[in-house]
């Protein structure tokens, strides 16, 4: 029997913080659970601030984690949020882009301390169709940069990017399913439009308030 394939998983969470929040708080509880182990089944996890709550990014392996549960400690200081599935802290905020896939755990391991980063950016209303179109289309045609731990999350017309620095590149591309040659050689002006621009810019950087990754096994047969 063959071994079987660790699948890894980026998630988005996003949780409004009450008057009572503070970042000490958060960061005392954060280690707390890094010395625990409970960040045991997660790649890398990162929290940013971000105006009136706060942002969760992590990659995971399997079902196993809950943020409602490992992050109960915050509940006293978050407002609870209301939607299809009922009341929750925490609103998933769905990933509708990513550069490359992810491929197996050991390639996919940061090889280096990277510093995590998340932007914010938000959509003119009746731009978001446009915008999720011009990059399936990016991605489908096999014209995204193959930039690994990169990815983008879109709640309402809210947008959150996640990055890191230095960056790290891959060969692997997604198989694409189009056969056209349509991506828009002009991409920031393309994008320009769709975007409310927030003090003159697409993009707002996010303060970081913690961060973690696991530590990566090294091997003789590293790629990169």
């Amino acid at each position: 029997m063959g071994k079987i394939r660790e699948e890894i998983k980026s998630e988005y969470y996003y949780a409004a913080v009450n008057g009572q929040f503070n970042a000490d708080i958060l960061k005392s509880g954060w280690n707390k659970l890094i010395r625990s182990g409970a960040f045991t089944d997660l790649i890398t996890a990162s929290i940013f601030r971000a105006g009136e709550g706060i942002v969760l990014y992590i990659e995971k392996i399997g079902e196993v984690f809950s943020v409602e549960k490992v992050f109960g400690f915050l509940s006293g200081y978050l407002h609870l949020q209301y939607g299809i599935g009922g009341p929750s802290y925490w609103r998933n905020i769905p990933e509708v882009f990513s550069y490359v896939p992810k491929e197996d755990k050991a390639h996919w391991m940061r090889k280096e301390r990277c510093r995590p980063r998340c932007f914010f950016g938000i959509l003119r209303q009746e731009s978001i169709s446009e915008y999720l179109f011009y990059h399936y289309q990016l991605r489908e045609e096999g014209k995204a940069e193959p930039i690994m731990h990169s990815s983008i999350g879109l709640t309402d017309r809210y947008l959150f990017m996640y990055d890191e620095t230095p960056r790290r590149y891959t060969q692997a591309r997604y198989k694409g399913k189009l056969q056209t040659d349509a991506t828009p050689g002009n991409w920031l002006e393309t994008m320009t439009p769709l975007f409310e621009k927030v003090n003159g810019r697409l993009w707002t950087e996010l303060e970081l308030l913690a961060e973690y990754y696991k530590e990566r096994e090294r091997t003789e047969n590293d790629r990169t």
